[in-house]
């Protein structure tokens, strides 16, 4: 599993511009998925799930990161620190599926 940060962003040929992710580790983790759901928006169905990644502690895991799991992409919501021991970290992420 690798968490990557958003290094620049560059325009495509629509003028929309797009972040580049750039690693910030490599890391090993316990990945679960705990919900999923399908939101209308726009007469569009967005199916997306909620996951949770427990790693090894970090301090410098945040939310503006990505996650890169294998093919997914995850983005934290919410990172829990194991405060008293500093041993482990919870990411809640969404992602898009």
């Amino acid at each position: 599993m690798q968490i990557q940060s958003a290094a620049a962003s560059t325009a495509n040929d629509y003028g929309e511009t797009t972040p580049t992710w750039s690693k910030v580790a490599n890391v090993r983790a316990a990945v679960t998925t705990l919900s999923g759901r399908e939101a209308e928006r726009a007469q569009q169905v967005h199916p997306s799930a909620s996951v949770e990644v427990v790693m090894r502690y970090r301090s410098d895991v945040n939310t503006a990161q990505r996650i890169k799991y294998g093919s997914r992409y995850l983005h934290p919501v919410a990172v829990i620190p194991d405060e008293r021991e500093q041993e482990s970290l919870t990411v809640l992420c969404e992602e898009s599926i």
